[in-house]
C-alpha cells in the first residue's frame, strides 16, 4: 500500500505563542505584542520575521495580521497551532479474502495446508479486491505501524496512491464447535480461540463462513448405521449390555446417560463411555491416560519378566491402527497430528536408547482414497477396496495389546444432523483382544499387500503388531 500521511511538526515555543496571540487578537498593534512578551526591538524583529517569512502573519500599518496559512494551523475547537507535513509511506499488509481484515501469515506445515478452506458466501466479493482493500485499509489504518511517528503520536491518512498485490498466503482459523445435550447435532461455531472481542466483531464474514462449513458436515441416517452399532455391541458387550435391545443399540439412552456420568479410568474401571470425537478436550485426556497407564504396566511386566528370565524380553512392534470413518470433517484439526505424536511418545518401546518416534507406525485405514490431511498426518495408509472392510461410520483406534476405542458416527435424535460420535474407550484386555481380532481379520483377510499403497516392510510390521507370523 503506497499512501500519504499527515505528520505533525513542532513549532518553536515563541512562535507558537505569537501565533496564538495574533489568532486571538487579529490586527494587534506591534508595540502591544512586544510589550506582552517583553521583547526588545531586535528580539521582536527576529520572531515576527520568522512568522512573516513562513506566511503565517503579515505586518501592515504597525499591526500584525493572521494570514490563511497561519489560520490553517489551528484546527476546529483548538487554540494550539500545529504544522502538518504530508509524507509518502509504503506499508506491507495482509488482508483475508472473507472479511478483508488485517491478517498475519501463520507458520504452516504440510498438514495445515491440507486442511479445507473457508469459502465466501458470495464469490463475487473477490471481483474487485483492490477497491475493498482501499476501503478496509482506511478503516483499519490506526492498526498499522505507519499510523504513528517515532514518539507514538498518531498520524492521519491523507491519501491512498496505489495497491499492489504481491504474496498470497494462508492462515489457520481455529473453530470450536459446541452443541448442547438437547440438540447435539446442531453445533455452533465459536472462533474465540482465533480472535475475540472487537477484533472478532470486525470479521463477521469469517464467522459466517465457519457456520456454513459446519452446516456442510450434516449427514442423514442410513440403514448401515445399525451395522456399525452392532459392531460396537459385539466388541464391548459387558460394558454395553444394558443398552442392547432386540432392535439394536439404545442410541439416545446411551447418549443421555453418558453425557451425565462421563467418568475417568480407575483400576476397576478399564472401559468408559465416550460422547464426541476422541480429539475433543473432554476425551483426549482419557485417551492419553489410557496410553500412559498401559505403557507403565508394560514396562512393569517387562522388568519382571527380565528379572525372572535373566534377559530382556523381545519388544513388540510399536504402532497404532486408526480405522477412519467415512463422515465429513473427520480429523480436520491440528489436534490429530499432535495426538499421534503424543501416543508415539507414550509407547513403551519408544523409551529405549535405540528407539525413536519414527519407529512408531501410524497406519490409517480408509475406504477408498484418503483425504489430503489424513495422508499428511499418518506415516502409512491402507486404502481399502470400494466395498468397505468396515461399516462406513465406524471408527476404531487400536494400540494392539494396549488400548482400543470404538465409536459410531451418526446423527443422534434427528434424521439429519452433524454426526455425534458414540462409543467406548478401553484398556480392558478382553475388549482390546476382541478389537484386535476384529480389525486384524478384516484387514488381512481382504487386503492384498501387492496393490496397497504401503511398503512391504511396513505391511510385515503391521502383521507383527497383530501377532501374525510371516510364512513362506
Amino acid at each position: 500500500m503506497t499512501h500519504k500521511v499527515t505528520k505533525e511538526a513542532d513549532l518553536s515555543l515563541t512562535l507558537e505563542f505569537l501565533l496564538r496571540l495574533v489568532h486571538a487578537a487579529d490586527g494587534i498593534p506591534e508595540e502591544d505584542v512586544a510589550a506582552f512578551f517583553g521583547f526588545d526591538h531586535r528580539e521582536f524583529s527576529f520572531v515576527v520575521g520568522e512568522a512573516e517569512s513562513k506566511g503565517y502573519v503579515s505586518r501592515r500599518d504597525g499591526r500584525l495580521w493572521i494570514m490563511d496559512a497561519g489560520r490553517n494551523l489551528f484546527r476546529a475547537d483548538e487554540e494550539v497551532p500545529q504544522i502538518y507535513k504530508v509524507e509518502q509511506e509504503i506499508e506491507r499488509v495482509g488482508f483475508d479474502l472473507l472479511a478483508f481484515a488485517p491478517t498475519d501469515p501463520d507458520s504452516m506445515n504440510d498438514f495445515d495446508r491440507a486442511l479445507p478452506e473457508l469459502e465466501p458466501y458470495d464469490p463475487r466479493a473477490f471481483a474487485e479486491p483492490s477497491i475493498r482493500v482501499r476501503e478496509r485499509f482506511r478503516h483499519f489504518f490506526r492498526q498499522f505501524k505507519t499510523s504513528t511517528d517515532g514518539n507514538g503520536r498518531f498520524r492521519e491518512l491523507y491519501s491512498i496512491d496505489s495497491v499492489k498485490a504481491e504474496d498470497r498466503y494462508s492462515c489457520v482459523v481455529t473453530i470450536v464447535a459446541r452443541s448442547s445435550s438437547l440438540n447435539p447435532g446442531a453445533p455452533i461455531a465459536n472462533l474465540e480461540r482465533w480472535m475475540s472481542g472487537l477484533d472478532l466483531a470486525e470479521r463477521s464474514a469469517v464467522e459466517d463462513a465457519a457456520a456454513r462449513h459446519l452446516a456442510k458436515l450434516r449427514i442423514s441416517r442410513q440403514p448401515t448405521d445399525a451395522d456399525a452399532y452392532g459392531c460396537l455391541l459385539d466388541l464391548a458387550p459387558e460394558y454395553l449390555r444394558e443398552y442392547a435391545r432386540r432392535d439394536g443399540f439404545a442410541v439416545e439412552r446411551f447418549f443421555k446417560e453418558t453425557v451425565k456420568r462421563a467418568g475417568e479410568f480407575r483400576q476397576d474401571r478399564m472401559t468408559v463411555g465416550i460422547v464426541g470425537s476422541l480429539l475433543t478436550e473432554g476425551n483426549l485426556p482419557r485417551l492419553v491416560k489410557a496410553a500412559e497407564l498401559t505403557a507403565q504396566a508394560f514396562k512393569s511386566r517387562a522388568s519382571a519378566d527380565a528379572d525372572a528370565g535373566g534377559g530382556s524380553p523381545q519388544p513388540s512392534v510399536g504402532g497404532l491402527v486408526w480405522v477412519v470413518p467415512g463422515t465429513p470433517g473427520w480429523g480436520e484439526t491440528r489436534v490429530l497430528p499432535n495426538v499421534l505424536e503424543e501416543l508415539a511418545k507414550n509407547h513403551p518401546e519408544s523409551a529405549g536408547p535405540d528407539a525413536s518416534e519414527a519407529d512408531f507406525i501410524t497406519l490409517a485405514v480408509t475406504a477408498g482414497r484418503p483425504r489430503r490431511h489424513i495422508e499428511q498426518a499418518f506415516s502409512h495408509l491402507l486404502e481399502g477396496p470400494e466395498a468397505p472392510m468396515f461399516p462406513g461410520r465406524l471408527e476404531i483406534l487400536l494400540l494392539p495389546g494396549r488400548v482400543a476405542a470404538v465409536l459410531v458416527h451418526a446423527p443422534v435424535g434427528a434424521a439429519e444432523a452433524v454426526a455425534v460420535p458414540l462409543g467406548v474407550l478401553s484398556f480392558d484386555p478382553d475388549v482390546v483382544e476382541r478389537v484386535t481380532a476384529f480389525v486384524g481379520n478384516r484387514i488381512f483377510s481382504i487386503s492384498n499387500p501387492h496393490w496397497q499403497r504401503i511398503p512391504m516392510e511396513v505391511w510385515q510390521a503391521a502383521k507383527a503388531m497383530f501377532g501374525i507370523a510371516e510364512t513362506g
